[in-house]
């Protein structure tokens, strides 16, 4: 048994929250699993986070399109909100914004 994955692990920045938006891939590229993991003092995000991702990771298995999932959290705002530390996604209204600019700009052969 292979302890390896295909997908990505990137921090984020947005204002003063850092966390980590984690992507597994299935073997033709496109989105497997979604996970976001931030700070360990904040359990409002981790309650958060994990209901998002969960969510979003239910779609997925109900073959739900990723490209309707993304303009479902594309400019929700929130509190969290600001610049980020991106080359490419210098802003967001939310984490939620972030995460589907994040999605769009991975995987968008695929939507």
């Amino acid at each position: 048994m292979q302890n390896e994955w295909i997908g990505v692990n990137k921090k984020v920045e947005i204002g003063a929250l850092d966390f980590y938006i984690i992507c597994t891939d299935k073997e033709d590229g496109s989105l497997s699993r979604l996970w976001l993991v931030g700070p360990r003092t904040d359990a409002d995000f981790g309650a958060f986070s994990e209901g998002i991702c969960e969510l979003v990771n239910l779609c997925l298995l109900y073959n739900i399109p990723l490209k309707e999932v993304i303009n479902r959290l594309r400019h929700i705002k929130g509190e969290t909100a600001g610049l980020t530390n991106s080359d490419t996604i210098h802003t967001a209204s939310s984490v939620l914004d972030f995460v589907a600019h994040f999605l769009e700009e991975r995987y968008r052969k695929f939507l």
